[in-house]
């Protein structure tokens, strides 16, 4: 399938770059180069899933409006990222721009992020949507070719992954299914629940959460948990990694003028590995770091950078509000030697509590596998649904030997009399490549 508005977009930023090598700059006479539009070839079927980038205006604003938007800096990333050959063979019109070409310049999006937004907004593109076009949707079926037989009698499943599950097992203890047995060492700890999810975005169980914190901010996921900075935060479950967004900073800007020293953002997303919760998913994020990224604070390249950005390092499958795909890597990704696969056990240490601000905290969401469809999904697994943590699920201090009842997660973080080895509550603890 034609990605019209990315090849666009790409065929644009080259476009500029060509200007810019022939001393058109923002003096010259830009207006007089046209972009080549990259128009589709193949109307789109009517049972695709819907593609937000197909639907962008084909007509491309002026080159001058282009260039008034972008730096030396950026073009010469681009160009770099691109290579003379690819370049010259997409404006001469012999290469038509694709979907790895993108790949090829999303770090230099990252880099450059204010600019490369007001090029996207002159298309009515934004990130998400590029990234979502550039990567393959998790549940996609392949299509067969048309000249193709199709058996009848054994008909080929749908992709393996994510999985879908036959719902929530009965016997996992949850708000709705039933409380455990006994209610011995069970949700002892809410004087650390902050503020809840948004009660709008949740579509299975309890729509209201804890009753500490604030007012939750429109479409947030998570629930905080209280911690003070550096604390190590624990698996709640058996669990694997799936995926990570690294967007740490000394410092963020808000539009107002306000800022918040440092900008702790370092996201992890796991799937579990526990038959009590088959295929939840489980994310933590605003860490300081994780024993999962060997690389990170240990590598010059994986770390903060001075003011936030958003995503500096990611790869692997992500979630978000209304979308979770799989990403192939963005920036340099291989220098965080993130630890994609590990399975961890319940009770082990997966990251540290950062802070943003002086409000330090360890937040936490969950997608939980169900036999109905979620609606706020628009694009990947529409059988997963946001809970609230606080209220959904049933919690008990970790310690090895505790009898957690089927269903029950442990806390992430030590409690009662449980304490981590001396070495793991170190920030600068990290696991060792192999297993």
């Amino acid at each position: 399938m034609k990605l019209t508005g990315v090849a666009l977009l790409i065929a644009v930023v080259a476009s500029v770059l060509f200007v810019a090598a022939c001393g058109g700059g923002k003096d010259g006479d830009a207006q007089a180069v046209t972009v080549k539009e990259i128009a589709p070839t193949d109307a789109p079927e009517p049972t695709s899933a819907t593609d937000a980038v197909s639907t962008q205006s084909s007509t491309p604003p002026p080159i001058s409006m282009v260039l008034e938007a972008v730096s030396p800096e950026l073009l010469a990333c681009v160009q770099t990222a691109l290579g003379d050959d690819q370049y010259n063979a997409i404006i001469s019109g012999r290469q038509d721009a694709a979907a790895q070409q993108l790949g090829m310049v999303l770090p230099c999006i990252m880099e450059y992020p204010q600019e490369a937004n007001a090029i996207m907004k002159m298309f009515g593109l934004d990130i998400g949507t590029i990234m979502a076009a550039s990567t393959p949707t998790p549940n996609a079926i392949t299509q067969p070719k048309l000249d193709t037989p199709v058996p009848t009698a054994t008909p080929s499943p749908p992709a393996p992954t994510p999985t879908i599950t036959p719902g929530v097992p009965e016997s996992s203890a949850s708000a709705i299914t039933s409380p455990p047995a006994s209610a011995e060492g069970i949700n002892t700890q809410t004087d650390v629940y902050g503020t809840s999810a948004d009660p709008n975005i949740i579509t299975l169980g309890p729509k209201i959460g804890g009753p500490l914190g604030g007012a939750p901010y429109p479409n947030k996921t998570s629930m905080e948990f209280e911690l003070n900075l550096s604390t190590p935060v624990l698996a709640p479950i058996d669990m694997v990694l799936v995926g990570f967004d690294n967007r740490n900073a000394k410092y963020r800007t808000y539009p107002n003028g306000q800022q918040d020293a440092p900008f702790n953002d370092l996201e992890l997303c796991f799937e579990s590995e526990s038959p009590d919760w088959p295929g939840m998913i489980v994310c933590t994020y605003h860490l300081s770091t994780s024993p999962l990224l060997l690389g990170h604070n240990q590598n010059v390249s994986c770390g903060e950078v001075e003011e936030w950005q958003g995503t500096i390092q990611a790869v692997g499958h992500l979630f978000f509000e209304f979308d979770d795909y799989v990403s192939p890597g963005i920036g340099e990704f291989g220098s965080c030697e993130a630890l994609i696969g590990r399975s961890v056990k319940r009770g082990a240490p997966i990251g540290f509590a950062g802070s943003v601000g002086t409000h330090s905290m360890a937040p936490f969401r969950f997608k939980v596998s169900h036999t109905s469809e979620n609606p706020t999904v628009q694009k990947g697994n529409r059988y997963l649904h946001w809970v609230q943590p606080g209220s959904f699920f049933y919690w008990k201090c970790y310690s090895p030997g505790t009898n957690f009842p089927s269903g029950v997660l442990a806390y992430p973080f030590e409690c009662g009399s449980y304490q981590l080895p001396a070495e793991q509550r170190d920030v600068s603890f990290k696991y060792s490549s192999e297993e």
